[in-house]
Protein backbone atom coordinates (compact mmCIF):
# COMPACT_ATOMS: atom_id res chain seq x y z
CA UNK A 1 0.00 0.00 0.00
CA UNK A 2 2.67 2.52 -1.24
CA UNK A 3 1.76 5.55 -2.86
CA UNK A 4 2.32 4.04 -6.24
CA UNK A 5 -0.68 1.42 -5.83
CA UNK A 6 -2.76 4.31 -4.47
CA UNK A 7 -2.58 6.64 -7.03
CA UNK A 8 -2.79 3.19 -9.63
CA UNK A 9 -6.32 3.27 -7.73
CA UNK A 10 -6.95 6.55 -8.05
CA UNK A 11 -5.68 6.33 -11.87
CA UNK A 12 -7.93 3.53 -12.44
CA UNK A 13 -5.84 1.48 -13.33
CA UNK A 14 -7.53 -1.64 -11.65
CA UNK A 15 -5.89 -4.63 -13.90
CA UNK A 16 -2.52 -3.32 -12.85
CA UNK A 17 -3.15 -2.61 -9.68
CA UNK A 18 -3.82 -6.22 -9.48
CA UNK A 19 -1.62 -7.61 -10.47
CA UNK A 20 1.09 -6.08 -8.48
CA UNK A 21 -1.34 -7.91 -5.86
CA UNK A 22 -1.34 -11.26 -7.58
CA UNK A 23 2.53 -10.87 -8.29
CA UNK A 24 3.29 -11.98 -4.32
CA UNK A 25 1.19 -14.84 -4.79
CA UNK A 26 2.70 -16.01 -7.91
CA UNK A 27 6.46 -15.75 -6.30
CA UNK A 28 5.57 -17.71 -3.46
CA UNK A 29 3.87 -20.47 -5.55
CA UNK A 30 7.03 -20.58 -7.31
CA UNK A 31 9.26 -20.74 -3.84
CA UNK A 32 6.67 -23.51 -2.78
CA UNK A 33 7.71 -25.50 -6.15
CA UNK A 34 4.46 -25.65 -7.07
CA UNK A 35 2.43 -26.27 -9.71
CA UNK A 36 0.10 -23.59 -9.02
CA UNK A 37 2.64 -21.16 -10.16
CA UNK A 38 1.91 -21.66 -13.84
CA UNK A 39 -1.68 -20.40 -12.92
CA UNK A 40 -1.13 -17.63 -11.20
CA UNK A 41 1.60 -16.63 -14.19
CA UNK A 42 -1.41 -16.56 -16.27
CA UNK A 43 -3.24 -14.76 -14.22
CA UNK A 44 -0.71 -12.38 -14.33
CA UNK A 45 0.15 -12.36 -17.87
CA UNK A 46 -3.88 -11.19 -18.40
CA UNK A 47 -3.70 -8.31 -15.81
CA UNK A 48 -0.58 -7.21 -17.11
CA UNK A 49 2.02 -8.84 -19.31
CA UNK A 50 4.65 -6.42 -18.13
CA UNK A 51 4.57 -8.17 -14.71
CA UNK A 52 6.33 -11.17 -15.74
CA UNK A 53 9.46 -9.02 -16.10
CA UNK A 54 9.11 -8.33 -12.65
CA UNK A 55 8.40 -11.89 -11.84
CA UNK A 56 11.98 -12.68 -14.19
CA UNK A 57 14.35 -10.25 -12.38
CA UNK A 58 12.67 -11.68 -8.80
CA UNK A 59 12.87 -15.34 -9.92
CA UNK A 60 17.04 -14.71 -11.83
CA UNK A 61 17.67 -13.03 -8.30
CA UNK A 62 16.59 -15.93 -6.16
CA UNK A 63 18.63 -18.74 -8.65
CA UNK A 64 21.59 -16.47 -7.74
CA UNK A 65 21.35 -16.33 -4.55
CA UNK A 66 20.12 -20.03 -3.87
CA UNK A 67 23.73 -20.80 -6.08
CA UNK A 68 25.87 -18.68 -4.25
CA UNK A 69 24.40 -19.62 -0.42
CA UNK A 70 23.61 -22.65 -0.98
CA UNK A 71 25.07 -24.53 -3.82
CA UNK A 72 22.03 -26.55 -4.29
CA UNK A 73 19.64 -25.96 -6.86
CA UNK A 74 16.94 -28.31 -8.24
CA UNK A 75 17.30 -27.12 -11.41
CA UNK A 76 14.91 -30.33 -12.67
CA UNK A 77 12.07 -28.95 -10.74
CA UNK A 78 12.29 -25.47 -11.97
CA UNK A 79 13.04 -26.63 -15.50
CA UNK A 80 9.39 -28.54 -15.52
CA UNK A 81 7.71 -25.50 -13.24
CA UNK A 82 9.33 -23.17 -16.18
CA UNK A 83 8.52 -25.58 -19.08
CA UNK A 84 4.84 -26.13 -18.11
CA UNK A 85 4.69 -22.12 -17.32
CA UNK A 86 6.05 -21.00 -21.28
CA UNK A 87 3.62 -24.13 -22.04
CA UNK A 88 0.50 -22.67 -20.57
CA UNK A 89 1.47 -19.18 -21.26
CA UNK A 90 1.96 -19.53 -24.94
CA UNK A 91 -1.25 -21.82 -25.01
CA UNK A 92 -3.27 -19.20 -23.34
CA UNK A 93 -1.80 -16.24 -25.70
CA UNK A 94 -1.85 -18.36 -29.05
CA UNK A 95 -4.76 -16.27 -30.33
CA UNK A 96 -2.42 -13.01 -30.58
CA UNK A 97 0.84 -14.60 -31.09
CA UNK A 98 0.21 -17.08 -33.80
CA UNK A 99 -1.37 -14.18 -36.06
CA UNK A 100 1.36 -11.64 -35.32
CA UNK A 101 4.09 -14.44 -36.00
CA UNK A 102 2.47 -15.87 -39.48
CA UNK A 103 1.29 -12.37 -40.85
CA UNK A 104 3.21 -9.21 -41.31
CA UNK A 105 2.57 -8.08 -37.57
CA UNK A 106 2.02 -3.56 -37.34
CA UNK A 107 5.54 -2.08 -36.28
CA UNK A 108 5.77 -0.55 -33.33
CA UNK A 109 5.99 2.98 -33.75
CA UNK A 110 9.62 4.26 -34.08
CA UNK A 111 9.55 6.73 -30.60
CA UNK A 112 9.53 3.15 -29.01
CA UNK A 113 12.93 2.54 -29.92
CA UNK A 114 14.59 5.36 -29.27
CA UNK A 115 16.61 5.59 -25.90
CA UNK A 116 15.51 9.02 -24.78
CA UNK A 117 12.26 7.90 -24.45
CA UNK A 118 13.42 6.56 -21.18
CA UNK A 119 15.00 9.52 -19.95
CA UNK A 120 12.04 11.23 -20.80
CA UNK A 121 9.62 8.74 -18.69
CA UNK A 122 12.41 8.67 -15.86
CA UNK A 123 10.66 11.03 -12.57
CA UNK A 124 11.64 8.82 -10.10
CA UNK A 125 15.13 9.90 -8.41
CA UNK A 126 16.61 8.09 -6.16
CA UNK A 127 15.43 9.55 -3.19
CA UNK A 128 11.63 8.82 -4.30
CA UNK A 129 12.48 5.23 -4.97
CA UNK A 130 14.30 4.61 -1.34
CA UNK A 131 11.29 6.29 0.37
CA UNK A 132 8.66 4.42 -1.81
CA UNK A 133 6.85 7.49 -3.16
CA UNK A 134 5.48 7.92 -6.47
CA UNK A 135 6.62 11.04 -8.06
CA UNK A 136 3.30 12.18 -8.83
CA UNK A 137 2.02 11.62 -5.26
CA UNK A 138 -0.60 13.08 -4.64
CA UNK A 139 -2.18 15.10 -7.25
CA UNK A 140 -1.27 12.42 -9.82
CA UNK A 141 -0.61 14.86 -12.41
CA UNK A 142 1.82 13.52 -15.01
CA UNK A 143 4.94 15.16 -15.34
CA UNK A 144 4.51 17.28 -11.75
CA UNK A 145 6.86 15.81 -9.49
CA UNK A 146 6.84 16.20 -5.81
CA UNK A 147 9.67 16.91 -3.72
CA UNK A 148 10.16 13.94 -1.19
CA UNK A 149 9.24 14.78 2.81
CA UNK A 150 10.88 13.52 5.11
CA UNK A 151 7.97 11.66 7.17
CA UNK A 152 8.30 9.32 4.14
CA UNK A 153 11.26 7.81 5.88
CA UNK A 154 8.80 6.04 8.00
CA UNK A 155 7.67 3.00 5.91
CA UNK A 156 10.95 2.29 4.28
CA UNK A 157 12.78 2.18 8.11
CA UNK A 158 10.31 -0.44 8.88
CA UNK A 159 11.03 -2.74 6.23
CA UNK A 160 14.91 -2.09 6.24
CA UNK A 161 15.19 -2.59 10.01
CA UNK A 162 14.12 -6.08 9.52
CA UNK A 163 17.33 -7.46 8.79
CA UNK A 164 18.74 -5.84 12.50
CA UNK A 165 16.64 -8.34 13.55
CA UNK A 166 17.41 -11.61 11.55
CA UNK A 167 20.87 -11.26 10.96
CA UNK A 168 21.37 -14.63 9.41
CA UNK A 169 18.48 -15.22 7.78
CA UNK A 170 18.89 -15.71 4.27
CA UNK A 171 15.01 -15.39 3.18
CA UNK A 172 15.35 -11.71 4.37
CA UNK A 173 18.87 -10.98 2.50
CA UNK A 174 16.91 -12.15 -0.50
CA UNK A 175 14.31 -9.59 -0.10
CA UNK A 176 16.52 -6.85 0.83
CA UNK A 177 18.30 -7.63 -1.91
CA UNK A 178 15.13 -7.61 -4.37
CA UNK A 179 14.16 -4.70 -2.84
CA UNK A 180 18.02 -3.07 -3.49
CA UNK A 181 17.50 -3.97 -7.05
CA UNK A 182 13.80 -2.75 -7.27
CA UNK A 183 14.58 0.74 -5.91
CA UNK A 184 17.46 1.01 -8.32
CA UNK A 185 15.29 0.43 -11.34
CA UNK A 186 12.53 1.96 -10.27
CA UNK A 187 14.70 5.21 -10.50
CA UNK A 188 14.79 4.77 -14.21
CA UNK A 189 18.01 6.31 -16.21
CA UNK A 190 18.16 9.14 -13.09
CA UNK A 191 21.47 9.08 -10.73
CA UNK A 192 23.58 7.25 -10.31
CA UNK A 193 24.29 4.99 -12.97
CA UNK A 194 21.83 5.95 -15.64
CA UNK A 195 22.86 4.05 -18.45
CA UNK A 196 21.89 1.01 -16.93
CA UNK A 197 18.22 1.07 -17.10
CA UNK A 198 18.71 2.92 -20.97
CA UNK A 199 20.32 -0.23 -21.87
Amino acid sequence: TNTFFILLLDGGQLPLALGYGVLPLTILYFLKNSIWFSFWMVILSFLDIRLLYIVGIILFIYLLTELILRQTVNFKKIFIIFTLSLIALVGIHAYWILPALLSKSPQLPQTYERVHQVDFLSFSTLTHSMLLLQPHWYTNTFGKITQPQGWFIIIPLLALALPLLKRRDKTTGFWLLVALVGIFLSKGSNEPLPEVNSF
